[in-house]
């Protein structure tokens, strides 16, 4: 839920860019903290996904828990293999 929040927060301050009330041009400087704050909470969530898949289906699992998040910041690997734990969850 809370990743939900924070993305629908994100597109609406990015679409108020030719838009100029007070709340959005104080809220300009949001978007970069708030796009850091949406991969915080979605790797934590994801992780605590693996892990409870873990606790229902122990040890049939191809890929360890510690790379659900691992494998978002390894170059080349980024683009497949968050995919297969997903498919693997």
């Amino acid at each position: 839920m809370a990743t939900q929040v924070l993305i629908v927060m994100h597109a609406v301050l990015g679409t108020a860019d030719g838009i100029s009330p007070p709340f959005f041009a104080e809220t300009a400087r949001l978007p970069i903290p708030l796009f850091l704050g949406i991969v915080v909470v979605f790797l934590c969530w994801f992780r605590r996904c693996r892990l409870n898949a873990e606790v229902f289906a122990p040890g049939t699992h191809k890929y360890p828990a510690k790379h659900a998040v691992g494998t978002w910041f390894t170059p080349g690997v980024m683009w497949w293999a968050p995919r297969r734990i997903t498919l693997d969850v």
